[in-house]
């Protein structure tokens, strides 16, 4: 799944939202409200809603959300952090991107999608929180940007596919 094109079109999809100005400007954590409002972007990129499962099961624990393609699943992963509130979230997330690789590399899931938001940082902070959760990882990230103009929530999204799967692909 191409995470800029996906990150394109929620961003589009939440600008017509009402509810999007207080979720954008609220200091608080709503993964569920993101969840939410990423499957109907999902459908509009031709993913049948009956594709899409909330209670995906990957190496001992639930993924957020799940998307069955021909080829195989994309698993999602949703983190809200929230400046002042986000220090055990801080230690989990890496745990939960881990997760994902080992899925991933031992090909039970085609591709990991991290979907990650930022509130009440300045805007440098989420830079810095990207570099240290994706630096050292094979991981494409793109973000973090604006998700309602003027707002202060920050969005970015994060992919990774097998890197032996990447190298087919190029040769």
């Amino acid at each position: 799944m191409d995470i800029e094109e996906l990150l394109s079109r929620f961003i589009d999809h939440v600008n017509k939202l009402r509810s999007a100005r207080f979720v954008c400007s609220a200091q608080t954590a709503v993964e569920g409200w993101f969840r939410v409002e990423v499957v109907p972007v999902l459908e509009d990129m031709g993913i049948p809603l009956n594709r899409i499962n909330p209670r995906f099961h990957i190496n001992g624990g639930q993924a957020d959300l799940a998307v069955e393609k021909e080829d195989g699943y994309v698993v999602f992963e949703f983190m809200c952090f929230v400046k002042g509130a986000d220090s055990e979230k801080k230690r989990r997330f890496p745990q939960q991107l881990d997760r994902l690789e080992r899925a991933v590399t031992k090909r039970r899931i085609t591709q990991g999608i991290a979907f990650v938001t930022f509130s009440g940082y300045s805007n440098t902070q989420p830079e810095n929180l990207i570099k240290k959760f994706f630096g050292k990882r094979d991981w494409k990230t793109k973000g973090p940007l604006e998700v309602v103009s003027g707002h202060p929530l920050r969005i970015c999204l994060g992919s990774f596919n097998n890197p032996r799967d990447e190298e087919l692909l190029l040769t």
